[in-house]
């Protein structure tokens, strides 16, 4: 069992975001995240070349990705969007810009970008795939002999730490993805989804998300811009059209595999953004120069009305109402989680806290003393919902205290059940930030080695 179920998943977008983080001794997303902003529109500037479009459009392109409500929302974050679109177009370059012939170099570069999708997130291989066949396409089927060995150990070093690890523990090197077909004993056997959204696919999907974006994604109706449904036609027409139809075609079934599997926009974003080139290229071929400009700047005029709708800190102007705030001013009133995990560390380096709210798992500040009842931890929250919320008493609640050996519990005021109050009657309030609440629970002779046995890694490797 594990307390966090992506614990082994790939992240390597984060890994990076880590590194400008300890150079700095703080938290300090700015830089990595206008890295990758700068570098996207620069290879859709580039990518617009192998083109031959004329250079409004290639501006055009760029101000096109950059105006796009959800843009603005990843610039922000460490969400695995960001860096992967700017591997995606860098992939998309490099295969636009291969020689007639097979390269070794090249080949070598390409597996490389291809490596580096793979363990920045597993999702990502829907959109890699359409791009390795676009090359052999190109190629004719012919991979340099020569290459494909350098290729392999590139690709190892790059993307299979994560998968490696993940089979060792757990046998599934996708963990928890796919566990219908390897069957790891550690978490249900079932091919797992990690998102709510399943509004469906279909010929009006274009129309919903534009107009009804919240059955896509966790923001506001117009998050995906305008620009997706304004420009339908010109994406459609690319389809058609024979020096764009390789990379529109790589496009869309990027877009499609992702989007019919899981209807979540944010995964499916990077596609759309490689779909902007051959979209624009398209629009500047069938319209006149005049119309074209004045067609693509209302979109992006439109995508920049509505910024505000993917994120709840541009949605409220929350910058802008809050930016003499003090970091613990902003943390108590936006992340109070954060101030109380702060709290817990200072009285305690070895204690355990329970958060008991599933829809607020925020518990990454604890560094492996923090629990959730949250589908992150299967075990409890399995434990949660058909057990402990069973037991008006409260003693089911008691019980998993002890089964963790949990010091603290962390709660909702407002979501607090009657079984949970019950079974904090014997505990002590001790600091309360907003609606959440932190209680000290009593000491128990009960001991408990969960976490301990929760440590796969020392079982396995050092027993």
């Amino acid at each position: 069992m594990f307390s966090q179920l992506w614990a082994m998943a790939p992240w390597a977008g984060d890994i990076v975001q880590s590194v400008a983080q300890l150079s700095a001794g703080q938290e300090a997303r700015g830089a990595v995240d206008a890295f990758w902003l700068l570098a996207s529109a620069a290879l859709l500037w580039r990518l617009a070349t192998t083109m031959a479009m004329p250079p409004y459009a290639r501006w055009l392109a760029s101000a096109l990705y950059l105006s796009l409500p959800m843009t603005s929302a990843l610039a922000g974050g460490m969400q695995a969007e960001l860096p992967a679109t700017t591997i995606l177009l860098a992939l998309a370059l490099a295969v636009a810009e291969a020689p007639a012939r097979p390269d070794v170099r090249v080949f070598c570069s390409i597996s490389m970008l291809a490596a580096l999708m793979l363990a920045i997130k597993t999702g990502f291989l829907a959109a890699t795939i359409p791009i390795g066949i676009w090359l052999l396409i190109r190629w004719r089927g012919r991979v340099p002999a020569r290459a494909i060995l350098p290729a392999l150990v590139l690709v190892i070093f790059i993307a299979a730490s994560s998968y490696v690890y993940a089979y060792l523990i757990s046998g599934n090197p996708m963990l928890p993805l796919f566990n219908g077909i390897f069957h790891s004993p550690l978490i249900p056997q079932d091919n797992f989804s990690g998102t709510p959204y399943k509004a469906g696919g279909g010929i009006t999907s274009p129309w919903l998300m534009t107009f009804h974006t919240h059955l896509f994604s966790e923001c506001w109706d117009g998050a995906a811009g305008m620009s997706f449904l304004g420009l339908i036609g010109a994406s459609i027409a690319a389809l058609f059209m024979r020096k764009l139809r390789p990379l529109a075609l790589v496009a869309t079934v990027a877009f499609l595999i992702p989007f019919e599997a899981i209807n979540y926009y944010r995964y499916a974003y990077p596609a759309l953004v490689l779909m902007i080139p051959v979209t624009v290229a398209a629009a500047s071929t069938l319209l006149t120069r005049r119309t074209g400009i004045t067609v693509l700047t209302m979109m992006i005029g439109l995508n920049l009305l509505y910024q505000g709708c993917s994120y709840y800190t541009l949605h409220d102007a929350t910058f802008l109402k809050h930016k003499t705030w003090s970091k613990e001013k902003l943390f108590k009133r936006f992340a109070p989680e954060r101030s109380i995990a702060e709290f817990i560390r200072q009285h305690s380096d070895t204690d355990t806290a329970v958060l008991c709210d599933p829809g607020r798992p925020f518990y990454a500040e604890l560094a492996g003393r923090g629990l959730t009842i949250s589908s992150y931890d299967t075990e409890l929250s399995k434990l949660f919902v058909f057990e402990v919320e069973q037991d008006p008493n409260g003693n089911a609640w008691r019980g998993l205290f002890a089964k963790v050996g949990a010091r603290y519990a962390v709660t909702t005021e407002s979501k607090r059940s009657p079984a949970l109050t019950a079974a904090l009657s014997d505990a002590s309030k001790i600091r309360q930030i907003g609606a959440i609440e932190l209680w000290l629970l009593p000491v128990t002779t009960e001991t408990s080695n969960l976490l301990q046995s929760r440590d796969l890694a020392a079982m396995k490797f050092r027993p």
